[in-house]
C-alpha cells in the first residue's frame, strides 16, 4: 500500500548522502519518509528541477543511475517539477 500522506515526513538530503554511480557520484534532493509498521522507512526519493529538458546528458543520466538504484531497493523515485509531483507519487496518481 501507499503511505497516507498526513504521516509522511519529507527531508531534504545532506549533501554527503551520495550514490555511486558509472559517472561519479549522484546526490538526490528530497525522501520522504515516514512509519511502516513501527519501523522508520524511505518511501519515496526525488529529484527536482525546474526544467528537465534543460539538463546536461551527465547530469541526465546520473538521474537514471539513481532512478535505477532506488528501484532495486524497491523505493519509488519520482522526477519532480513541483511538490505536486511528489504528492500524487504518494497517494498514487502517477507512475
Amino acid at each position: 500500500g501507499r503511505l497516507p500522506v498526513d504521516s509522511a515526513r519529507s527531508v531534504k538530503l545532506p549533501p554527503d548522502f551520495k550514490i555511486d554511480t558509472p559517472l561519479g557520484s549522484y546526490n538526490p534532493d528530497w525522501a520522504v519518509t515516514g512509519g511502516d509498521n513501527g519501523a522508520p522507512a524511505i518511501h519515496l526519493v526525488s529529484e527536482s528541477k525546474s526544467d528537465f529538458g534543460k539538463l546536461r546528458e551527465d547530469e541526465e543520466a546520473k538521474i537514471r543511475c539513481g532512478m535505477a538504484h532506488f528501484e532495486t531497493l524497491g523505493v519509488d523515485f519520482v522526477k519532480a517539477v513541483n511538490a505536486e509531483d511528489i504528492v500524487l507519487r504518494l497517494v498514487g496518481a502517477s507512475d
